[in-house]
């Protein structure tokens, strides 16, 4: 039998590996132009240009700022009101330095529209890191399936 998930859902979870490892190359081409800037700047001074100089010429590139709320709503649509947000929190992560994106991310997200409204929800460790500050999973997410029945008898108490 195929594959379904990569039948159905491949071009798309393609697509978002692509925009994944657009996002982080370039991060860490802003992160390296950034450590040479400051190497030029250490020269700069060193060769005698006053510090002020050097760092208005040498200033530190930040990186842009992305609203992944924007299209919070548009998700709202499909997952249901108040059960989008973790996409916008998983995005945010996507766009720091070393996020290692997975494909079977995508289908990991969908599932977590239902961790709203459970006590506790199974989910991979990877997971469990990107959403530990993520309010609405506080103490819902559970990283490991042998850790799963202690927290349901801890809760039921």
């Amino acid at each position: 039998m195929p594959n379904v998930i990569e039948k159905f859902f491949g071009e798309p979870i393609n697509k978002i590996e692509k925009i994944a490892a657009e996002i982080q190359s370039t991060i860490e081409g802003i992160t390296k132009l950034n450590s040479e800037k400051l190497d030029l700047r250490r020269d700069l001074i060193e060769l005698g240009i006053s510090k002020r100089i050097a760092k208005e010429h040498t200033k530190q590139v930040r990186n842009h700022e992305v609203d992944f709320n924007a299209n919070i709503g548009r998700l709202e649509a499909v997952c249901g009101v108040g059960k989008a947000g973790h996409f916008g929190h998983y995005f945010r992560e996507m766009s720091k330095p070393n996020f290692s994106f997975k494909k079977s991310d995508v289908m990991d997200l969908m599932q977590l529209t239902y961790a709203y409204e459970c006590d506790h929800f199974r989910c991979d460790k990877a997971m469990a890191n990107t959403f530990r500050d993520f309010e609405p999973f506080k103490g819902k997410l559970v990283s490991r399936f042998a850790d799963l029945r202690d927290r349901i008898t801890r809760a039921s108490g």
